[in-house]
């Protein structure tokens, strides 16, 4: 959601208003407070994720970090007149909340994986032995796309009855953590939805050595 403001308004009441988007707004992305930072200061902000850039003279370089996690640096490069406290001002809170906001999204984001992870061990922990088995085997290549597998063949490859799998992918369609619809005599297409399930079969399967 872009952030409107004048270009009159003043570096405080730019920190003020940087301030209220980052923490009213979930969904405020960091352009949005980079092309702020660029509108009040008239510089061009950059976010730079990889290793510490090289600064020229007159550029501002400000670490984005928060929450104990470095991001990477804000840079500020000189608009052809030099900057002054106000701008470093402003350019360190804009960090400050940028760096709040990768927080935010990072968080939410390990919060999901949490999420289908717990999802992933309930389905799996719903299948009998056999059936187990019988989708370890049957997603062993999974390559991350949907695939047309045939259920007599993964079967008896896996040694289990060729029911076993038609009960685990009816059950694990129900969790939601898979689609699979019949292709006729060509097999059945079955389509992963949460990565962590094969992640699971294959703890829970992996042999003990």
């Amino acid at each position: 959601m872009p952030i409107t403001m004048e270009p009159t308004t003043s570096i405080r009441a730019a920190v003020r208003s940087l301030s209220q988007a980052a923490l009213s707004d979930p969904n405020v992305e960091p352009a949005s407070l980079l092309a702020t930072l660029a509108r009040v200061t008239g510089g061009v902000p950059q976010l730079v994720t990889s290793a510490a850039p090289e600064a020229r003279d007159g550029d501002i370089v400000v670490p984005v970090a928060a929450g104990g996690r470095q991001f990477g640096f804000l840079v500020l490069r000189h608009p052809g007149r030099p900057f002054g406290e106000a701008e470093r001002l402003l350019a360190e809170s804009a960090a400050a909340l940028i760096g709040a906001v990768l927080v935010r999204r990072r968080s939410a984001e390990d919060a999901e994986d949490r999420r289908l992870v717990r999802s992933a061990r309930q389905a799996v922990a719903s299948l009998t032995v056999a059936e187990r088995h019988g989708m370890y085997v049957l997603l062993s290549g999974w390559s991350g796309k949907p695939t047309t597998v045939r259920l007599n063949e993964a079967a008896r490859e896996a040694g289990v009855h060729h029911s076993s799998l038609v009960q685990a992918l009816a059950k694990l369609r129900a969790a939601g953590v898979l689609q699979a619809s019949s292709r006729g005599r060509r097999g059945v297409r079955v389509r992963v939805l949460n990565p962590h399930l094969v992640e699971e079969l294959a703890r829970v399967e992996a042999p003990v050595h």
